[in-house]
């Protein structure tokens, strides 16, 4: 088999890569997570021996080239994709086996594709896996002591959540490293506060008392499904900019959904959540790893 369903079932770093391998540890848990399936490193594999590529993941790249798609990889990730309404926009995200590691993070070197419709998506696969070795994954690998050379890349196809608000908390202060929850959020997709694209609102969390200590953001865009499909930026309205994007009851939930990962992890972490009609996903969760200032990770 070279797609796995998204399951309680536990998943290997081998097969699927870190961040499908921790969506699977989520889901055990009865973490709500977008539905989907895994396109594994096997079905990698079996896309670079058709298209006879040997030892460099880069050679992907060449986009004048006419790729060929096995029919059995085709019809396996057909299969799952007729199990949803034929409408169903998705997200296709790397899911690298180098990726989200204790010590490099990978983040933003991969490439993720929002609201892919049906016919997009076996493109978008391949788009992930051309991303393996792009100069600036292959220069952040050599900055951290690693080689890209014969690594292979899992594929998360999930269903597309239409986020009203979405962002990342930490489950340690990013910065002074003090026991509690942070959480950073602003209107519509996530890719605005993971791209540093606006200022987003901040809250901070004790995890003993409950207490939220609050800081608003400029939030100044947002990310937004266009009409026409993929993304658009939009303007964030004065009265949204003026007014937190999440109410007291929320705040506490992605803390305590935080917390819980953390102990569920052994070791602090960041999440990416959206939130979509009172309802709280979880997108991914990885290991806190830049060094910072009180001795955390990041």
């Amino acid at each position: 088999m070279y797609t796995i369903p998204l399951s309680p079932t536990p998943l290997t770093v081998e097969a699927v890569g870190t961040k499908a391998a921790s969506l699977g540890t989520l889901l055990s848990h009865s973490v709500r997570v977008p539905p989907g399936f895994i396109v594994s490193t096997a079905a990698h594999r079996r896309f670079q021996e058709a298209n006879t590529i040997e030892g460099s993941p880069g050679l992907m790249h060449d986009v004048n080239r006419d790729w060929s798609w096995p029919p059995d990889l085709v019809a396996e990730i057909t299969h799952h994709l007729e199990q949803y309404p034929a409408h169903t926009r998705w997200a296709v995200r790397s899911s690298g086996v180098l990726e989200d590691l204790a010590d490099a993070s990978f983040a933003g070197q991969y490439d993720t594709f929002l609201d892919v419709p049906k016919e997009a998506v076996l493109d978008r696969i391949r788009d992930c896996w051309s991303s393996l070795a792009n100069a600036h994954a292959e220069f952040y690998a050599r900055e951290h002591g690693l080689s890209l050379t014969d690594t292979t890349m899992a594929v998360i196809v999930q269903t597309l959540v239409n986020a009203d608000v979405a962002g990342v908390s930490f489950s340690r202060h990013p910065v002074t490293g003090s026991d509690s929850v942070v959480i950073n959020a602003a209107y519509g997709l996530g890719e605005s506060v993971v791209s540093g694209m606006v200022t987003p609102d901040s809250f901070e969390v004790d995890k003993l008392t409950q207490s939220i200590t609050s800081q608003l953001g400029f939030k100044e865009c947002q990310v937004r499904l266009s009409p026409g499909g993929g993304t658009e930026v939009i303007e964030t309205s004065p009265d949204q900019q003026n007014a937190y994007c999440l109410k007291a009851h929320h705040v506490l939930e992605i803390a305590s959904v935080t917390h819980r990962l953390e102990t569920l992890a052994g070791h602090p972490v960041d999440v990416e959540w959206a939130l979509h009609s009172d309802t709280l996903y979880c997108l991914q969760m990885r290991p806190i790893t830049r060094k910072t200032v009180g001795g955390m990770h990041s």
